[in-house]
């Protein structure tokens, strides 16, 4: 199945993904280290539509000091890299850092990406090389 860094679909839980934002038709990666892990494929109850979980300081970056932080709101998921061919996921939802309170969870989703009928990501309900 290859490294947990190669291009991936579909998408399994396990990989590596990167947070990227869109400005201008070119992705600026959001700062945050090495890239983080694709927690899984989940379904919201809401619409039965399929998500990509993972963490939320992935998707947020750091800030210069090297602290999390919240999201802007307009990161994207990549996979394997920060380039537009490679955004699998849109439209993010996190439950925010509140300053000066025990914080509940550092989660993120964003929906699968489907740019055109053509361009629609794959996942599947599977960890990393765990076999057939």
């Amino acid at each position: 199945m290859g490294r947990t860094s190669d291009y991936h679909r579909p998408l399994v839980s396990g990989i590596r993904v990167a947070s990227g934002r869109e400005v201008m038709e070119v992705v600026r990666r959001v700062r945050y280290g090495e890239g983080g892990t694709l927690t899984g494929l989940a379904t919201r109850n809401a619409d039965g539509k399929k998500v990509l979980v993972t963490n939320m300081h992935v998707m947020a970056g750091e800030t210069d000091d090297g602290r999390f932080r919240n999201p802007s709101g307009d990161e994207e998921m990549y996979q394997p890299s920060t380039d537009l061919d490679y955004r699998v996921g849109t439209n993010l939802v996190h439950v925010p850092i509140v300053s000066g309170q025990n914080n509940v969870a550092d989660v993120a989703y964003c929906e699968l990406a489907d740019d055109d009928e053509e361009n629609q990501v794959e996942a599947l309900f599977r960890l990393h090389d765990a076999g057939e």
